[in-house]
């Protein structure tokens, strides 16, 4: 296997309601919320959502994207 053993996970919630925003990766949230770019990503959640991280492994991650 080549590349990093982990994903990161993101859950963003908006910061007034603690509701689920978006869920995925960093690629799946730019498409998600229609950002521009993954910085552009980063700046935003940094600054108006609340956000939590998880390191999923690339085998589950794989196997996750196979099934859907």
């Amino acid at each position: 296997m080549t590349g990093p053993r982990s994903v990161n996970w993101y859950t963003i919630y908006d910061a007034q309601t603690d509701e689920i925003v978006a869920c995925g990766t960093a690629d799946m949230i730019v498409q998600q919320m229609g950002y521009a770019s993954k910085h552009s990503f980063f700046s935003a959640i940094a600054h108006k959502y609340i956000y939590h991280i998880e390191k999923v492994s690339r085998a589950s991650w794989e196997k996750m994207k196979r099934k859907g």
